[in-house]
């Protein structure tokens, strides 16, 4: 179900900034899955902040719109990944698709940049320690009231306004009111 929505919302955003087409697709190679803690250890509090859009993995910090190849490492190279001409960069945007998740990317100055996390499995967290399996209720404990309900989801937008299409995001995909899917989206492709 989850691997159906990826691909909804991938054929959704290409198809309405009109490049569908030329997608390619790879696998990449095995690696070894270590089964290191996927723990944030520093958490934070307060609103809703720039902070919580930097996704931290075994104590390394991941921006959004930072260089991907840190974290397509750090992930392994267990994923299959799956191309297109960008509509709005020069180059190829590019989807790294993992059994827990994955990581998608826009192009920017001979680097491929990240433009969403996203995962669905795993013990990974939040720096505030929400993951899959955490309630609506805590994450309004953590993060506050000032969210946004939409579609299944609970979002909190950088600059408070969910019609802010350009403001990066933090999606807390729900069912049944608990997380089943965490989006960190910079929103790098909206113009």
């Amino acid at each position: 179900m989850r691997r159906i929505l990826f691909i909804l919302t991938l054929v959704s955003v290409l198809g309405m900034t009109g490049c569908v087409g030329n997608v390619q697709k790879s696998g990449g190679n095995q690696a070894d899955d270590s089964d290191s803690s996927r723990l944030s250890t520093e958490e934070l509090t307060g609103a809703f902040s720039e902070e919580d859009l930097i996704f931290v993995l075994d104590g390394v910090e991941y921006p959004l719109n930072s260089d991907a190849a840190p974290l397509i490492l750090a992930f392994g190279e267990d994923y299959e990944l799956t191309s297109a001409p960008s509509c709005a960069y020069i180059g190829e945007d590019k989807w790294f698709d993992y059994s827990f998740g994955s990581v998608s990317t826009y192009p920017m100055d001979d680097k491929d940049l990240i433009d969403e996390i996203y995962f669905y499995d795993g013990d990974y967290t939040t720096r505030r320690g929400i993951g899959i399996g955490s309630t609506l209720t805590e994450i309004k404990e953590k993060y506050g009231e000032d969210g946004f309900e939409q579609d299944g989801m609970w979002i909190y937008v950088l600059s408070g306004d969910i019609s802010d299409l350009q403001s990066p995001k933090l999606y807390f995909e729900l069912t049944d009111d608990v997380v089943s899917g965490i989006s960190y989206y910079a929103a790098s492709n909206v113009q």
